[in-house]
């Protein structure tokens, strides 16, 4: 292996809560040689702490692969743009159902004052800017990269997604368990690691997946090793090469020293 990439909430971090051994383990990865990087449903500003702390020195994957930073460079090397109109139609299709939702684009994450509590509740702090309903229709003629619904009732998703099923160009991923996570049908996470693999002249078979979600499975299907944190998502155990122990149990840092240290 050569590079190995993980997502944020769920695997690297729960929360606010990063354990000393994840970061230990993540120093020790660069310590050895290996390259690494992040793969995140987050906006790029929303993931900017945590890059930051973990000294990522390459392009990060966020908003599920709709945007590819290189935070050190503050370049975009790559980003899946949702046509203006289809996030019109997506916004009316929420209001419709009643569920509240975020607008990510190139620029910022927007909100109203309801949606963004609900986000920090499960995030933690996140740079949102408060917006009124109408407003949030002005602010995707700055590019917008996802549309992230937030909403506990499963019937209200389900609705939803049979709403989105007309619209060709759209893809919708859960992240979280109340999380639906609408981005263009190419942006996903495998996607975005084939690009950043080919630009950082990486072969598929030496780049290491790790993640717990729905929106992790492609990228887990494209990497060499994929592999799936213990208390993650079933439809991503069911495709991961290797099922490391959960959150709780130091997953991350048990399937790098099992598959990587030990192999050295």
């Amino acid at each position: 292996m050569k590079l190995i990439v993980a997502d944020l909430d769920g695997t690297l971090v729960l929360k606010q809560l990063i354990t000393e051994k994840t970061k230990e383990t993540i120093k020790t990865i660069k310590q050895k040689g290996f390259l690494f990087t992040v793969a995140t449903g987050r906006h790029y500003h929303a993931a900017q702490s945590f890059i930051e702390m973990f000294d990522v020195d390459l392009p990060v994957i966020c908003s599920n692969g709709a945007f590819i930073y290189d935070f050190k460079k503050k370049e975009i090397l790559h980003q899946q743009l949702i046509e203006e109109r289809v996030v019109s139609r997506i916004m009316k299709a929420c209001d419709e159902v009643g569920v509240d939702f975020l607008v990510y684009t190139t620029q910022a994450i927007y909100a109203t004052d309801r949606a963004k509590q609900k986000l920090m509740a499960r995030i933690g702090d996140v740079r949102v800017q408060v917006k009124d309903r109408c407003e949030l229709d002005h602010v995707t003629s700055e590019g917008v990269v996802k549309v992230l619904v937030i909403e506990d009732e499963d019937i209200k998703r389900m609705t939803l997604k049979k709403k989105l099923d007309s619209e060709p160009t759209v893809k919708y991923v859960q992240s979280q368990p109340s999380f639906l996570d609408i981005g263009h049908k190419l942006s996903e996470k495998g996607n975005a690691l084939a690009i950043l693999a080919k630009h950082l002249g990486i072969e598929q078979h030496e780049i290491l997946a790790i993640g717990d979600q729905e929106n992790d499975i492609s990228m887990i299907k494209y990497a060499g090793i994929g592999v799936a944190m213990g208390d993650g998502e079933p439809t991503l155990l069911e495709v991961a090469d290797f099922i490391t122990t959960s959150f709780d149990d130091e997953g991350f840092s048990h399937a790098i020293e099992t598959l990587i240290f030990k192999n050295e």
